[in-house]
């Protein structure tokens, strides 16, 4: 099985160590991994301002670059919505978009992972759901599964499901 991780733009720049973090963990996992150099953003900002050409450039290009990937893994809620939910709709085809996974959703949903040993053994968390993650790809208990199996108690809160205003662009428009 190959997988590529797809970093995505924000989580280049900003959150490096989380994508070393992803790949440490798919490798763990057996899982053979690659990174794709040539990656860049997956369109999501144009997408969402309007830019619907500069979207459909940007999605072509992502798709030739994950063209031969058997996967194409995503600890992104919002990116991997983007070429699961929009690509198809951009590039008239299904592209990458059905072999495209958020990071908590593949472990569970492919690699039917159900144990990441005991490092959070004794924590109590709070987990906030991301919007896209949730309402486009319908990932809900894969992250908690995920948490539980480490040794986390999650602690229900009522806000776990709302919006933090943060996914895609939405936290950088003016």
């Amino acid at each position: 099985m190959r997988v590529s991780l797809f970093v995505t733009c924000l989580g280049d720049r900003f959150f490096a160590d989380a994508a070393a973090d992803a790949v440490r963990l798919l490798r763990s996992l057996d899982v053979d991994v690659d990174f794709p150099k040539n990656q860049t953003c997956c369109g999501q900002p144009a997408w969402n301002s309007g830019h619907i050409p500069q979207a459909r450039e940007m999605a072509a290009h992502t798709a030739a670059v994950f063209a031969d990937s058997d996967y194409v893994v995503l600890p992104s809620g919002s990116c991997a919505a983007m070429l699961r939910c929009t690509y198809p709709r951009l590039l008239e085809a299904p592209v990458v978009a059905e072999r495209s996974y958020e990071l908590a959703e593949f472990l569970v949903d492919v690699l039917k992972v159900t144990e990441l040993g005991s490092g959070l053994k004794g924590r109590r968390l709070a987990y906030h759901h991301g919007c896209h993650a949730l309402r486009e790809l319908e990932v809900e208990e894969q992250p908690v599964r995920l948490l539980e199996s480490a040794g986390a108690k999650i602690v229900p809160w009522e806000m776990d499901q709302e919006c933090c205003g943060f996914g895609g662009l939405f936290s950088v428009k003016a």
